[in-house]
C-alpha cells in the first residue's frame, strides 16, 4: 500500500481502497474499509495538517505577564547587587567579604539608600520600614542570607521572596508588593526617572523595551493604588 499524503482538501489515492467523501473545505468525511495490520500501519502515516495545534510564538511567551514580572524581579535584584558593589568600592570596603561582615555592610548600605528621600516622605509614601536591612540583603545576595542567623519574621520574609521568585504566581507576586520596603525598592527602579536606564542595562528588557516599560508601569500602578487605598482607609 502506498504512503498517502493528505493536503487541505484531504485528497487520497483511489488505489488505496479508501473511499473519501468531500464536503466543503471545513468538513471531511473518511470511510475506511477493513484493513489488515500491515495496511493499517501504512495508513497511520497519513498526516492531517489542519489538526496540528500551532506552537505559540516565542515573542508571545516572552511578553506574557508572568514571564515579564519574573524577569523584572530578577533584573531588579541584579541592579541592587550592582549598587551594593559600587557602594563597597566607594567606601573602600572589600568586595570579597565573609558572612560575618555581610549584615554590617548591608546596614551601611541601607543608611546610604535611606538618604534618597526624607524620613517623613518615605513614611508618607510607603509606610513604616521594619525590615529594610534584611530585605535589601535578600535583593543583593539571597544565598548569603540563607547562611545568616534569622528571626522567625525574617525566615517568613525569606520564604515569601523565594515563593515569588522561584514558585511564581500572580498572587504571590502581588503579596510581595504589599511589603513597604519592597514597594520602595521596586518603585525607585521602575519609576519614570530611572526606567530608561534600567531597561537599557538588561538585554532581555532592552529587546522588548516597549512591553517591559508597560509592565513596569502596571507594577507602579499597583503600588500607588495600594498606598492610596491605605491612606484613604486611615483617614
Amino acid at each position: 500500500m502506498r504512503t498517502l499524503e493528505v493536503n487541505n482538501y484531504f485528497m487520497m489515492s483511489l488505489d488505496s481502497g479508501i473511499k473519501t467523501t468531500l464536503g466543503d473545505k471545513n468538513e471531511k468525511k473518511v470511510t475506511l474499509p477493513s484493513l489488515s495490520c500491515s495496511q493499517y500501519g501504512a495508513f497511520t502515516k497519513v498526516v492531517v495538517s489542519e489538526h496540528v495545534t500551532p506552537k505559540p510564538k516565542k515573542r508571545d511567551t516572552l511578553t506574557r505577564k508572568d514571564v515579564m514580572q519574573k524577569t523584572i524581579f530578577r533584573a531588579l535584584r541584579k541592579e541592587y547587587a550592582e549598587f551594593f558593589l559600587q557602594f563597597l568600592k566607594w567606601k573602600n570596603l572589600p568586595c570579597n567579604f565573609g558572612i560575618g561582615d555581610f549584615r554590617e555592610y548591608i546596614n551601611q548600605f541601607v543608611v546610604y539608600i535611606m538618604g534618597w528621600e526624607s524620613s517623613a516622605q518615605l513614611y508618607q509614601n510607603y509606610g513604616e520600614f521594619k525590615n529594610m536591612s534584611f530585605i535589601i540583603a535578600l535583593m543583593v545576595d539571597f544565598c548569603k542570607v540563607k547562611k545568616l542567623q534569622k528571626t522567625r519574621e525574617e525566615c517568613q520574609l525569606m520564604d515569601q521572596f523565594y515563593q515569588a521568585l522561584y514558585k511564581y504566581s500572580h498572587t504571590k507576586f502581588d503579596s510581595l508588593l504589599g511589603i513597604p520596603e519592597v514597594k520602595f525598592l521596586f518603585k525607585k527602579i521602575l519609576d519614570a526617572g530611572y526606567i530608561e536606564t534600567f531597561t537599557s542595562k538588561h538585554n532581555t528588557l532592552a529587546k522588548n523595551e516597549k512591553e517591559y516599560k508597560k509592565c513596569a508601569e502596571s507594577i507602579i500602578h499597583v503600588i500607588d493604588y495600594r498606598q492610596y487605598s491605605k491612606s484613604r482607609y486611615e483617614q
